[in-house]
């Protein structure tokens, strides 16, 4: 019972990170399922098989309140060919070698988040720098197959760099999000590394944090979210990286 509620609580703080700035989901769940005695595949396809439910219902939400454009979600869907490619190949890593890079990778993705500086090089509005969302999209696919973790910390964090207004990423990326997500998961499925006890406990507490997290926009700066966001994200590397090498 201990464990279920571990993992819906999990879920919770991930959903709430996915629902308020569409990153940070997998940056916080896989990690925590890592500590909590999981090993790095099945943290990974758990995780990745929960994000397609609350990526979807994350969606739906910012959709409805107007941070979308079906243009940039369009560009992103190139990171369907990134997510299988980095699924695929993480199979062949080491369960220490894994918990590194996780690790290593929560640490640089909560530094970029805290220290993330826009450019004005996308701008969706006015169909500007699509390509560039074409290759984030590939990047951020083929990091989020491979860890599990990383569509927001690059695909978003890259997104906004790059100057694309954060609200109208977080809905755009989500959408995209649900069939990268999936196609990961898929290949995580096949090879047996999906533990669906784990994922629907995550799906639980995942579903009521993207609500919390859509609303919470309404109420914190996006910039002082990204920064909380990221402070969590980098402790928590700091943190697997010592239960790993300690």
């Amino acid at each position: 019972m201990k464990i279920m509620i571990g993992n819906v609580a999990i879920g919770l703080l991930a959903g709430i990170a996915l629902g308020a700035f569409g990153s940070g989901s997998g940056a916080i769940a896989v990690p925590l399922l890592l500590l909590s005695g999981i090993e790095p595949m099945a943290a990974k396809g758990s995780v990745l098989t929960s994000e397609v439910v609350t990526s979807t219902v994350g969606g739906v939400v910012h959709r409805n309140r107007g941070n979308f454009k079906k243009e940039l979600s369009a560009s992103l869907l190139f990171g369907i060919i990134g997510a299988f490619l980095g699924a695929y190949l993480a199979g062949y890593v080491p369960v220490k070698s894994s918990k590194i890079i996780i690790g290593i990778y929560e640490i640089f993705a909560g530094i970029v988040l805290l220290a993330v500086t826009p450019r004005n090089i996308i701008d969706v509005d006015h169909n500007r720098g699509h390509h560039y969302t074409i290759l984030i999209g590939l990047l951020a696919g083929f990091v989020k197959g491979f860890l599990g973790t990383g569509w927001g910390p690059v695909g978003v964090t890259l997104l906004i760099i790059f100057g694309a207004l954060p609200k109208k990423v977080v809905g755009s990326s989500l959408f995209a999000r649900v069939l990268i997500s999936g196609t990961a998961a898929l290949t995580y499925l096949i090879a047996g590394h999906v533990l669906f006890s784990v994922a629907a406990m995550l799906c639980l507490g995942g579903l009521a944090g993207v609500l919390i997290g859509a609303c919470l926009v309404a109420f914190i700066g996006e910039s002082q979210l990204r920064k909380i966001i990221g402070a969590f994200v980098l402790v928590l590397g700091i943190y697997v990286l010592y239960k790993v090498l300690g």
